[in-house]
Parts: structure tokens; C-alpha cells; sequence
């Protein structure tokens, strides 16, 4: 590894560059290949001879890919196999893995062609807001409630957030798990999202203090008013608007800082 990395700086920016975009290419087309052969070999249950009670099992204990891998490629395959055409736009790179599986679901014979090209060279929240388009949810119920993690356990995130089953977190803590957004419908989204004791009491007062604005404590509208807040704030320290002020200087003399006028300016 050590000399093909003498040999890579050997190369122009030019060789370099090309020779990059021709590698990538070759790995679309062999994971292309590769979902091929899964969907094949998932369809006759070669899994079993090899001592593997499922595709998944086979895809992690005898190929070595990860968790997160194995769910990909078999959901990929298994789309693979209903509509053959998803390997051309994965091999071509108009789709990619996370695209295929994300619209899995909500495929048929009418409207696949449509979808894909719908999400062509789209990332994973453009086409999130495609599905939700295209299945519009209603908004949810605001929840609130203590994770239940035992002192020296990691999280079971499956149990705890089962709609996202799959997306595998190693050694989860309950403040390094990012937030979740997901597109509800057009113009709504769904925020999950894990907080401190310190943060839910600080909204709680908020909703207090704020109750004659907003009777209902609406989460939704207390965080909307308090980014609309902090968006403002931020704008004037990026671009100076309370620094301009604070250099402003006076006209005439400055006040006298003795006296009574200490009191007056301190």
C-alpha cells in the first residue's frame, strides 16, 4: 500500500483526476453487479447450504459487510429483482443505494420508471421529500419522555425509534445520536431529537413564559420563535451589525468619569 501511495504522487493532477473518475465508475458498475448476483442468489436460498439461516446472516458472516451494508445491498437486490432497469441507473450512477432503498416501498409496475427518474442524482433528503410528496403523512403528536438507559447499557435504539430498524449506531449514547428530520408532506417535517435534562427543563420554562403568546405550549411554534430569535442574533455577529454600534463614536466630548458622572456612565 505504502508504494502504490509513492506511485500516486508520481502522477499529474490531470492523470490523477481522470484516473478517479474511471475508478468510481468501475465501482458502480461492480456494485451493480454485485446487487445482481445477491438478488440471484437470494432467490434460489443459496444462503442455506452455506450454513446461513438468512440472506442477512449470509451477508455479514460469509461476505463480511457490515449491518448497514448487508440491509443495503439486499433491499437494492430485492428492488433489483421486480424491476431489472435499477441496475442501469445504479452502474451509470443516476441512482445511488440509499435512493433505491429509500423508494423500495413505494414502487409498482405503474410508477417505477416515473420515481427513478424522478430521483435521478437526488441526495437522500431530496428524495425523502419526493416520497413525501408522493404520500403525504399528517403531522405528529409532540412526545416527550425519558429514555429508559440503564447506567452502563447502551441505548437500544431498534426498540426505542422501531421506524428506523436497520440504520445500526455503534456504541450509541444518548446525546451523540443526531437528530432525525424526515418529511412529513410538502412544507412539514418530523424532528426526533434527543435532549439533556438541563434543555427539557429550559423548555418547559419557556412554555410558561410564553403561554399568553402561545396557549397551547406548541414545541413547534417555542422552537420556530426561538430560532427565529437566535437566526437574528447570529446574523448581526456574522456581519456586524451590533459590532458597528458598539464602535459608533459619540459626537461632541466624551462624559467625564469622575463624580457623579461615574455613576452616571459606569
Amino acid at each position: 500500500m505504502k508504494t502504490q501511495f509513492t506511485e500516486l504522487r508520481r502522477l499529474s493532477d490531470k492523470e490523477l483526476l481522470a484516473r478517479v473518475h474511471s475508478i468510481a465508475q468501475k465501482e458502480r458498475q461492480a456494485s451493480a453487479c454485485l446487487i445482481a448476483h445477491l438478488a440471484e442468489l437470494e432467490s434460489r436460498e443459496l444462503y442455506l447450504p452455506e450454513g446461513c439461516s438468512s440472506m442477512f446472516t449470509y451477508c455479514t458472516q460469509i461476505l463480511r459487510f457490515s449491518e448497514q451494508e448487508a440491509y443495503t445491498r439486499i433491499r437494492a437486490g430485492r428492488v433489483a429483482a421486480r424491476f431489472p432497469v435499477v441496475l442501469d441507473r445504479l452502474a451509470d450512477g443516476s441512482l445511488n443505494m440509499t435512493a433505491v432503498v429509500l423508494l423500495a416501498p413505494h414502487l409498482t409496475e405503474s410508477n417505477h420508471e416515473e420515481l427513478f427518474a424522478a430521483a435521478r442524482h437526488r441526495t437522500r433528503h431530496e428524495v425523502e421529500k419526493l416520497i413525501a410528496a408522493l404520500r403525504p403523512l399528517p403531522a405528529v403528536p409532540t412526545i416527550l419522555r425519558k429514555l429508559p438507559v440503564k447506567q452502563g447499557e447502551p441505548q437500544n435504539v431498534d426498540a426505542l425509534f422501531p421506524e428506523n430498524a436497520g440504520n445500526v449506531v455503534e456504541n450509541p449514547t444518548a446525546l451523540s445520536r443526531p437528530a432525525i428530520v424526515l418529511p412529513l408532506a410538502p412544507q412539514l417535517y418530523k424532528l426526533q431529537v434527543t435532549i439533556t435534562e438541563e434543555t427539557q427543563q429550559k423548555l418547559k420554562q419557556a412554555q410558561e413564559l410564553i403561554r399568553h403568546q402561545i396557549p397551547d405550549g406548541s414545541t413547534a411554534k417555542i422552537l420556530d420563535r426561538a430560532l427565529d430569535l437566535l437566526v437574528e442574533k447570529l446574523k448581526k455577529q456574522k456581519f456586524g451589525g451590533e459590532g458597528r454600534k458598539r464602535r459608533r463614536t459619540p459626537s461632541g466630548p466624551l462624559p467625564s468619569r469622575t463624580g457623579r458622572d461615574r455613576g452616571r456612565f459606569a
